[in-house]
């Protein structure tokens, strides 16, 4: 009994320390500014002051240059597009405030490669865009 009452106790303060940390993480990302990579487990994200359509092209024109080719799937509405490759995913769309938001994942699993690799799109196409 004095273990089921320990392990309540000690999984009960670790799961409070999550709260704050997830609650922190939301914070630092509503807090950002063009220009700064976001990282949220295996996405990173990018504001870019600029038109959905101007950087739609200029996303599909940089996945073609690094060898991503064509997108197996495409979704498009008003205000997003979003472009599905073998081993990679992006979500273009436009917010209020007069800026398109590109959120990418590579691969499955969150790593250091995979980080890399979705920071270099982003590069691109805030070189495309600017």
């Amino acid at each position: 009994m004095r273990h089921a009452i320990l392990s309540l106790l000690i999984l009960s303060m670790s799961l409070q320390g999550c709260v704050v940390a997830a609650v922190a993480g939301v914070a630092a990302v509503a807090a950002g500014t063009y220009g700064a990579v976001k990282y949220f487990e295996n996405e990173a994200q990018e504001d870019y002051p600029a038109e959905l359509q101007v950087v739609h092209e200029a996303a599909r024109d940089v996945m073609a240059e690094q060898g991503y080719g064509d997108p197996r799937k495409v979704s498009e509405g008003n205000t997003e597009v979003e472009l599905a490759y073998e081993n990679a995913w992006l979500a273009i769309e436009r917010h209020a405030g007069d800026f398109t938001r590109v959120r990418v994942r590579v691969g499955t699993f969150e790593s250091d490669d995979h980080k890399r690799q979705a920071a270099l799109v982003l590069e691109a196409i805030r070189a495309r865009v600017s």
